[in-house]
């Protein structure tokens, strides 16, 4: 079965222990950052499944976060928890793109993505 790699960006500080409990990390590799600079420098070298930018309310940090992570040339889903979800947030819509606050039918999607054709 192929390890699937979850990267979290964490601008609330949300501990390693909290997603552990969220989210389903059976056969996951978790990278969890909750200094944002040092996770982005790391997106390239890891080449997550998933990105979770745990960003809180839009700041000019977390949008630059989202944006850096979409132009990643992969397919890594990014999910951005927000708990304003408004489609302006990025001039550009995406596809990979998840905009939403921290909800159960968001931690189904990303559990979703984490465990979707896993051979």
């Amino acid at each position: 079965m192929k390890t699937k790699k979850v990267f979290i960006i964490s601008f609330n500080k949300f501990t390693r222990e909290f997603w552990n409990q969220v989210l389903n990390t059976k056969n996951v590799n978790l990278y969890h950052w909750k200094n944002y600079q040092n996770g982005l420098d790391n997106l390239s070298t890891v080449w997550p499944d998933v990105v979770i930018v745990e960003g809180g309310f839009p700041t000019k940090s977390t949008k630059f976060c989202v944006e850096s992570a979409l132009k990643l040339k992969c397919d890594s889903k990014i999910f951005w928890i927000n708990p304003i979800p408004d489609d302006q947030i990025l001039d550009s819509e995406n596809e990979r793109l998840v905009v939403s606050p921290l909800t159960s039918d968001l931690v189904y999607q990303i559990n979703e993505s984490l465990h979707l054709n896993v051979a």
